[in-house]
């Protein structure tokens, strides 16, 4: 991986697919505080999602086992200090979520679930704070 010397405060930051996939650096915090409150709020609601009438309780396990990742999550992302973390935790917390709302879906009984509107979500994430570029594929 090549390396751009930059002018802000002598810092070195990665050229290439990384910078091509990172949120822009002055959204950087937003993004992650943002994602970090979309996670703790969904594992929040998932948690409660058994509690609806009509939802199927197809494995209960999976349901928590989901949602404690997302709050746990969620709660890291708004301690983490996103100015300097690596550019890619985002990509991968965003990729994490498409693989929750999926699990979750599969748990909560399928076709028939309605955990998949938290896709809404995802998607809104992504087309705001990556490049259209990279957003179009969320």
């Amino acid at each position: 991986m090549s390396v751009v010397r930059t002018a802000d405060a002598g810092r070195r930051r990665p050229s290439g697919l990384v910078t091509r996939l990172s949120v822009d650096p002055f959204e950087r915090r937003l993004a992650g505080r943002a994602s970090g409150f979309l996670w703790l709020v969904a594992g929040l609601s998932l948690a409660s999602y058994p509690l609806l009438p009509g939802v199927v309780h197809d494995d209960l396990g999976a349901i928590f086992g989901i949602a404690a990742f997302g709050i746990a999550w969620g709660l890291v992302s708004l301690r983490i200090e996103w100015r300097t973390a690596n550019s890619l935790v985002t990509q991968l917390s965003t990729l994490g979520a498409l693989a929750a709302v999926a699990g979750a879906t599969a748990a909560t009984g399928g076709t028939r679930s309605g955990a998949w509107t938290f896709l809404f979500w995802v998607v809104l994430f992504a087309c705001y704070f990556y490049e259209p570029r990279v957003g179009v594929f969320y």
